[in-house]
């Protein structure tokens, strides 16, 4: 495990000879964008490839705006 809930486990990655930049490009391959807080887990598989498990369920706000006294909040759930 490399990952768990949202955190680098460093002794992994040294150990497993993973840089940060290697998490972060598996991390743009599922979308995450290398957002460490939306990742659940991160395992380094034995064909070398690294596997993610996104946090289910969350909601992100995308924008809020206010136009004529009226809030709009856009969000997106993952």
């Amino acid at each position: 495990m490399l990952v768990e809930d949202g955190h680098t486990i460093r002794t992994a990655l040294r150990k497993s000879h993973v840089s940060r930049a290697d998490l972060d490009e598996a991390l743009r391959g599922t979308g995450s964008e290398a957002d460490l807080s939306r990742v659940r887990q991160a395992y380094l598989e034995r064909d070398g490839s690294i596997s993610v498990v996104p946090r289910a369920g969350e909601a992100r706000v995308l924008e809020v705006t206010v136009a004529d006294n009226v809030q709009t909040v856009r969000i997106s759930i993952d």
